[in-house]
């Protein structure tokens, strides 16, 4: 199976110049566009069709709710995702990747923070021993590589993301560099998200760092001050 990069925005200078001296070339990174609470697996599916690598991933999940204090009346719903993405070699060693994700609930397992049953994303990428380039629904992508680690399955922790948000679409830029990944993305509003984490063994122990600075909207009344993607993007102060 052909490996493809993905990933947002230009580096910052300083932290290009400090990264440059841990290693001489870049590694293209890959790049979830899962930004929702339902986890996928973490082992996906593939197969290849003549040069192109198809990948699939996802998850099902039935929440029930049990009222205890109404007959102890039982509502399930159904909450579902997935992604799709084909991996491309080009002659040059580029690799092209294209991706989309979609994920469906029922109302009955709704998250209060939208009040779409269906949410998608979608992006492309280009990558190489520089890293890669990344253009779509990258809004998300800093935050899934400086994040505490994903669980498995339907779970989210209250505030764990900075207030402000950005705009669906944008591009960026990710990389590897050494023990260093860094990435960042500038939205369609020139609103932008820097992250970088350092990842090295020391004896038995894995050592994960991470930092992040944003710019974006912030609107109170979902969670973490998030825009939901049903509602008018607010012409709010910029929160960092």
């Amino acid at each position: 199976m052909r490996v493809l990069g993905t990933g947002p925005t230009l580096p910052c200078g300083a932290a290009a110049i400090a990264i440059a001296a841990t290693a001489s070339l870049a590694e293209a990174q890959d790049i979830s566009i899962n930004y929702e609470r339902l986890s996928s697996m973490e082992e996906p599916l593939a197969t290849e069709i003549g040069d192109v690598t198809l990948v699939l991933n996802g998850l099902i999940d039935t929440p029930v709710t049990l009222d205890l204090e109404e007959d102890n009346d039982a509502e399930a719903g159904f909450i579902g995702n997935m992604q799709v993405t084909a991996l491309v070699q080009l002659q040059n060693r580029w690799r092209v990747n294209a991706a989309y994700f979609g994920q469906y609930e029922t109302d009955e397992a709704l998250n209060s923070a939208t009040d779409e049953n269906y949410t998608d994303n979608a992006a492309i990428s280009v990558g190489g021993m520089w890293g890669a380039v990344v253009a779509g629904n990258v809004s998300g992508v800093v935050r899934e590589g400086t994040r505490r680690r994903r669980g498995a399955g339907n779970g989210e922790l209250e505030f764990d993301d900075v207030l402000g948000r950005h705009a669906e679409w944008g591009g960026g830029y990710t990389g590897r560099f050494g023990p260093w990944v860094i990435g960042a993305i500038v939205d369609e509003d020139s609103q932008f998200d820097v992250g970088a984490t350092f990842q090295r063994p020391i004896d038995d122990t894995d050592y994960r760092l991470t930092a992040r600075f944003s710019e974006g909207v912030h609107a109170p009344g979902s969670p973490g001050g998030g825009v939901p993607r049903s509602s008018p993007r607010p012409s709010a102060p910029s929160a960092k």
